[in-house]
């Protein structure tokens, strides 16, 4: 009876979708209850799990890099529930495993963009992982997700509002992955709707797209892949003369066929997770060189 009870209270835990006590009390200290409440999300209600992620005491050990999942629109930081179920499972620990959720996961898309409250969250984010945690941080970004990541950690100005974002957070990040990203915007993005307006938008000739895409260098981390689908009805292939999902400057590319949007978050989770592992085991080397270093699934094409 004791050992169910136990088993019991360990599965409420890792289905919660907060903070633990501990990162919310750091949280607090370091930039304030406003910042605290933005980044956790408990507005979100119960059951949608609007964030998760800290240690349980100051004696939890945080070994690993920790992850910071980005989520894309009409969703929130449960999308990334089971990659925090699948990573503790192959070693990670819930104190290496945050994620927040911008806007409010129900909105049609066609009613939101790419609004500089968003980006601002997402930077905060990732400030406050690498204050907690002390160490650089690995991001995974799904869909919008990918944009919104990308400009928090470019800085510079905020194209809607004109806000000062700061400087490159370039430093902070170690290894960037998106998944269907819309790295170049949407190929259907008609310019009447707000997430496909002229500004800061997912339109491939948005200035923000623009600004993302013409950087010469690699900005979103030490490494960076990308991962799409030929079949993702979404993002689609084509956009400005570049394939939608494709990141620039980045150190590969994995090309995958028969998953749409939805499912090649969940399907490529294990490639996700190896590419994590091979840069966080590298020191010099910041490239793939090898596909057999990957543990990729089948119908990946790697270039």
């Amino acid at each position: 009876m004791l050992l169910y009870a136990l088993l019991l209270l360990l599965s409420e835990y890792y289905g919660r979708g907060e903070f633990t006590d501990h990162f919310n009390d750091f949280l607090k200290r370091k930039y304030g209850i406003k910042i605290q409440i933005l980044l956790e999300r408990l507005d979100m209600g119960l059951g949608l799990w609007g964030s998760f992620g800290g240690k349980l005491d100051e004696n939890d050990p945080i070994s690993k890099r920790p992850v910071l999942f980005i989520h894309g629109a009409l969703s929130r930081a449960a999308v990334f529930l089971k990659h925090r179920e699948y990573f503790i499972y192959r070693g990670y620990s819930w104190s290496e495993l945050y994620a927040t959720s911008y806007g409010n996961g129900l909105n049609s898309v066609i009613f939101d963009g790419v609004h500089c409250k968003y980006i601002k969250q997402i930077r905060q984010m990732l400030l406050a992982v690498n204050n907690y945690t002390g160490k650089t941080v690995n991001i995974i970004a799904y869909s919008m997700g990918s944009a919104v990541s990308r400009k928090a950690i470019l800085g510079s100005f905020c194209f809607d509002t004109g806000e000062l974002l700061g400087a490159s957070l370039t430093h902070l990040v170690n290894t960037f992955i998106t998944v269907g990203g819309t790295n170049h915007g949407l190929q259907i993005c008609p310019l009447i709707f707000p997430l496909c307006g002229s500004i800061s938008s997912l339109h491939c000739n948005s200035k923000l797209m623009k600004e993302l895409n013409s950087q010469p260098n690699r900005f979103e981390g030490r490494s960076s892949y990308d991962i799409y689908s030929l079949d993702d009805s979404i993002i689609g292939l084509h956009c400005c003369n570049e394939s939608c999902g494709v990141l620039p400057n980045h150190n590969a590319s994995f090309k995958v066929a028969d998953l749409d949007h939805f499912t090649l978050l969940s399907e490529t989770i294990t490639l996700q997770l190896s590419l994590l592992k091979q840069t966080d085991g590298q020191n010099n080397n910041n490239s793939i060189t090898r596909i057999a270093d990957i543990n990729s699934e089948d119908d990946i094409e790697y270039s």
